[in-house]
């Protein structure tokens, strides 16, 4: 679960997608930290099972929560429901 609580325009929303965490050849990684500028900060390679372009349109920044658990996204969905923060279910 890839999930990021922000705010837009002042009032909070949470985005929320089904994600894989995967570990990339160890010849890959020193090039795939690289890529972001910030090497030195930890990184979790994900890949997000949602349209990506929706994802990015929706992502307030470049931080994330991470959890794992099929229980999360409904969990988190309710949770939402029952503080009246708009849920972007992707």
């Amino acid at each position: 679960m890839l999930v990021r609580l922000g705010r837009v325009s002042g009032e909070f929303q949470m985005v929320i997608t089904r994600a894989t965490v995967f570990e990339p050849p160890a010849e890959q990684v020193e090039s795939r930290l690289n890529e972001c500028g910030i090497p030195f900060w930890p990184h979790g390679f994900v890949t997000a099972h949602c349209d990506i372009e929706c994802l990015l349109q929706r992502w307030t920044n470049e931080y994330a929560c991470l959890g794992y658990g099929p229980h999360l996204y409904p969990a988190l969905a309710d949770f939402c429901a029952m503080t009246g923060i708009p849920a972007i279910l992707l």
